[in-house]
Parts: C-alpha cells; sequence; structure tokens
C-alpha cells in the first residue's frame, strides 16, 4: 500500500462557532475545489492519541445518511487537526427559531423526522450522539434537516448502555445527573428538548432557566426541577400547538427513561400522524401576537393584544388585498383564563 502525503489549501474567512475551549469553527474558501467550505480546527494536546482527534471525522464518514452532515475531508498540520464539511447557508435550527422566528408546524414535523431519521441510523449502529440540540441541527441548502456534531458520540456495549464524557447543560438528562448508565433514551429525551424548542421558541425555554449559578448546575433547585420532570414546563405551550404534538414531546421527555419511547421511528410514525393546525404561522409584533392561517384562498389573521389587565382578541380575513372582519370570532376585554380556550377554538374552525 502506497502512503501519500498531499498538501490541502483554504483561506479561512470568518469564525462562524466556538465548539470549546480547544476547538472553533469556521468558514473557509476551499483554493482546490474553489467553494466555501466548513471548517472544524481542533488545536492538538501531546496526551491524547491522533485517533481521539479523528473520532468525529470517522464517525460522519462511517455514518453515511441523507440527513447526517456528510463529511468532506480530515487533515492535519503541526498544531491543529481540521475537519472540512459542507457549507450551509441557511444555518442552523436554532437560528431558525431565535430572534422572534417560529415555525408552524408542518415545518416541525417535516424537520422533526428528518433529523430523527439520522438519529435513527446512528441508532441502528449501536451509537449514541449525546449532543442533540437546536445547535446541532442544520439546514441544507435543500431546506433538509441535517444532523451534524458527532463529538460526544460513542457506541454502546453488549447491553446497549454508555456513559457520556460531556453534556450540553440545557439538555442534560435525569439520569445524567444521577451518574447512571446511558442509552439511546438519552438522545430520546435531547430530541424532546429540540422539538419543544422548535414548538415554542427558543426565547421560551431560555427564560425557564435560572440566573443564579455557575454553572448553572451548581442551582440546586435547577438539577430537581429536571429530575422531577419540571424543565422545561410540560404546560406551556403556545395555543395552536396540536394536543397529539404536546403528547408526543411528553413522552420524549418523562424523567424515567423506562416511560419514554423505545426508539426513534415510534416518534416518527407518531409525527406523521399529526394533521391539525399545519400551516398556523404565529408571530409577535409592537401590538402583540398573532397566527395567520390560509384557509378556501384567504389568509386568516388572529390577533391578540392586551389592554391594562384584560385582552382582546381580534379576527380577519384577507382575499385579494380585501380584508373583512369576522366578528363573531372577535372578544374584547377577557380576562388572562379566557384567552387559551378562546383561542384554541378559533384555531379549530382554520
Amino acid at each position: 500500500m502506497k502512503n501519500c502525503k498531499v498538501r490541502l489549501d483554504f483561506d479561512e474567512i470568518k469564525e462562524i462557532g466556538q465548539e470549546g475551549c480547544n476547538s472553533k469553527v469556521f468558514l473557509a474558501h476551499d483554493n482546490q475545489l474553489d467553494g466555501e467550505i466548513v471548517v472544524k480546527e481542533i488545536k492538538k494536546n501531546p496526551s491524547t492519541s491522533p485517533d481521539e482527534y479523528f473520532k468525529e471525522a470517522r464517525l460522519l464518514y462511517a455514518h453515511n445518511h441523507n440527513n447526517i452532515v456528510k463529511v468532506n475531508y480530515a487533515c492535519e498540520d503541526d498544531d491543529n487537526i481540521y475537519v472540512a464539511m459542507p457549507f450551509y447557508k441557511n444555518g442552523s435550527l436554532k437560528k431558525r427559531i431565535s430572534n422572534g422566528s417560529y415555525l408552524t408546524v408542518r415545518e416541525v414535523i417535516r424537520y422533526s423526522i428528518q433529523f430523527l431519521s439520522g438519529l435513527n441510523h446512528i441508532h441502528s449502529k449501536g451509537l449514541v450522539h449525546f449532543d442533540i440540540k437546536p445547535d446541532n441541527i442544520l439546514i441544507s441548502d435543500s431546506n433538509e434537516a441535517m444532523l451534524s456534531d458527532f463529538g460526544l458520540a460513542l457506541y454502546t456495549d453488549t447491553y446497549g448502555f454508555c456513559t457520556a464524557q460531556a453534556c450540553y447543560t440545557p439538555h442534560i438528562t435525569p439520569e445524567q445527573l444521577k451518574g447512571l448508565n446511558q442509552t439511546i433514551k438519552n438522545d430520546i429525551y435531547q430530541a424532546g428538548l429540540t422539538i419543544y424548542r422548535m414548538v415554542n421558541g427558543n426565547e421560551l425555554f431560555y427564560r425557564q432557566i435560572p440566573n443564579t449559578g455557575n454553572p448553572m448546575l451548581d442551582d440546586v433547585a435547577f438539577k430537581r426541577m429536571i429530575s422531577n420532570g419540571l424543565f422545561p414546563n410540560r404546560k406551556c405551550y403556545l395555543p395552536h400547538i396540536p394536543k397529539k404534538l404536546k403528547k408526543i414531546i411528553k413522552k420524549c421527555i418523562e424523567p424515567n427513561p423506562n416511560d419514554r419511547y423505545d426508539n426513534t421511528l415510534q416518534i416518527i410514525n407518531e409525527l406523521a400522524s399529526i394533521n391539525e393546525n399545519l400551516d398556523i404561522r404565529y408571530g409577535r409584533d409592537t401590538s402583540g401576537e398573532f397566527w395567520e392561517a390560509p384557509k378556501n384562498s384567504y389568509v386568516y389573521k388572529v390577533s391578540l393584544s392586551q389592554n391594562a389587565d384584560n385582552f382582546n382578541i381580534k379576527v380577519c380575513k384577507t382575499k385579494d388585498g380585501k380584508t373583512t372582519n369576522c366578528v363573531s370570532l372577535c372578544s374584547n376585554n377577557i380576562d388572562n383564563t379566557q384567552v387559551i380556550p378562546k383561542l384554541e377554538a378559533i384555531f379549530a374552525t382554520l
């Protein structure tokens, strides 16, 4: 077998992510391919073997799937390891659900089924990802959800167990907090948290995390909330989210792993059966909150505004530039206990 040493040449354009204290991610121009790529740069440590550095690249290469980010190549110089991957202009799922942006239920289902398909593939090979979160789900140029970042992934033993070496704190599982062995149900819990963030937006999720404690897991109360199934709030959802979708998320994030789904295919099948409120789009503006939904050539808009301690709900429909108020669906000066039931009743008609 002939061993060849070659030169790879790329120019760093800008840093686009900080992966950890010993690595960074940047956008680069590949001078051989004359195109943009993403490069993960990992600083070498004398105590770490080369095999460990190339672990993530080898896992990505070995587990080829339509919903797993592909690796272009991996290489090294005297100081660093470089893993090159495709650049997706759409960025991550986190970008899609941050800064006041929200997904429709149809988009939530579609992206979830896609990244869960990638997750099911690695589970079938005996691998646990251990870092499922919106940051690590990229949206390809063809608008497909792609699972990425296998830096924490581990193979299970004969009995399906392994132990995570690290974790992303807000997505830590109850079994990790208790120091128990983990299984693929660790990923199912994290997938459930990811879908929870997809349906509600990132802001609601982060607002539930205590500001005290540095790191936040120093907060004993927060750890207790996770262990007891109180974080995140299982009852806190936007009013247009279907009950079936909320039920799926709840089962994914049960504190006891035995109460969760057994595999990702079960989640995929249940997600595919949802057919309520698929195209209602939620948003916020200076007046309050609103929902827009297409129906019978009209675009319906439901607006919720607050007036002192009371709320107003206005419903109108627009077609060919002409807007008509739906008076029978409107409500004025209702208290907060009436808001959700009235909104749910409206969405049931759309």
